[in-house]
């Protein structure tokens, strides 16, 4: 099962206020295909092979003669995942952590796991190529604040 380039709803409303006040939000075609997604509710984690599409508007200004994916976007797919399967509760309120440790061309095809953190509000998610990780992180998700 393939799910492709929308952003979910719940990630919009999600993704917290910007610099203006306005809510951050994912290009429309910021998502690489999310395929074989299996969601364990009883571990409150998330799987799936991730694709990365040629296409992603992102990759044609980072960088033009090599595209790489941005660390931002990766972020992104993990909060992306988190809210349309229901880990994240509230908005993003941060990066707690976040390791880049390999580039993520276009045409990589990733395992991708996202689960729920050691501490309330927290998820932590890990992208693999060949058993290695590529990029991991913990992120807060909190109630919104008036």
């Amino acid at each position: 099962m393939s799910s492709v380039v929308a952003p979910s709803p719940a990630a919009e409303r999600r993704l917290g206020p910007g610099g203006d006040g306005n809510r951050w939000s994912l290009p429309t075609d910021g998502l690489p295909v999310f395929e074989h997604v299996v969601v364990d509710r009883e571990h409150r984690t998330i799987s799936c092979e991730l694709f990365v599409p040629r296409e992603l508007r992102v990759l044609r200004d980072h960088f033009p003669a090599a595209p790489v994916v941005p660390g931002v976007m990766q972020v992104a797919w993990a909060v992306e995942l988190a809210c349309r399967h229901g880990l994240a509760s509230g908005p993003l309120r941060g990066i707690l952590t976040a390791k880049f440790r390999r580039l993520v061309f276009p045409g990589m095809r990733l395992a991708a796991r996202v689960e729920s953190g050691p501490a309330a509000g927290q998820c932590c998610f890990v992208f693999e190529l060949d058993g290695e990780a590529v990029s991991t992180g913990r992120l807060q998700f909190g109630a919104d604040r008036d």
